[in-house]
């Protein structure tokens, strides 16, 4: 049966240790299955009356969280590009940075403490699919499956 693992969140078969094959973790371990925290992938429909993804309290305010990511691979092509061009064809070029910086944005609701004072944890980022997943409050991942 497949299962969330307690530590790195990846759903997994657990081996026969119970162990987790993606991260070793232990899956029965009490503590890490206690955290009231898991990740949540957004965008999502925010509901009417949101609760605060940090500690789960009624929502004041959206937060944009934005996340960036420099493509050095990208840019080392465009700069291959660009010498390529002058050595074979004595033209001057420039390179192309469209295609080097990527961004993903998600609006998240937050109470005023934690707007101010809230640390938001972002689990992982997806660039291809446009998403983050963010570390969330039960209060709030119980709230959003009970909207859809």
């Amino acid at each position: 049966m497949l299962i969330q693992c307690p530590h790195c969140y990846k759903n997994i078969l657990p081996r026969g240790d119970d162990s987790c094959p993606s991260c070793d973790g232990d899956t029965n371990d009490e503590k890490a299955l206690s955290n009231p925290f898991r990740p949540v992938v957004f965008p999502i429909p925010i509901p009417e009356d949101p609760l605060c993804i940090l500690c789960g309290s009624p929502s004041t305010e959206l937060k944009v969280v934005i996340e960036k990511h420099r493509d050095d691979d990208a840019l080392a092509r465009n700069l291959f590009k660009v010498i390529f061009s002058v050595l074979t064809f004595g033209a001057g070029g420039t390179t192309d940075r469209e295609h080097v910086q990527h961004e993903v944005a998600a609006s998240v609701p937050l109470c005023d403490h934690c707007a101010r004072f809230g640390n938001i944890d972002v689990h992982e980022v997806r660039y291809d699919r446009q998403s983050i997943a963010i570390m969330c409050h039960h209060a709030f991942r119980e709230s959003i499956e009970t909207e859809n």
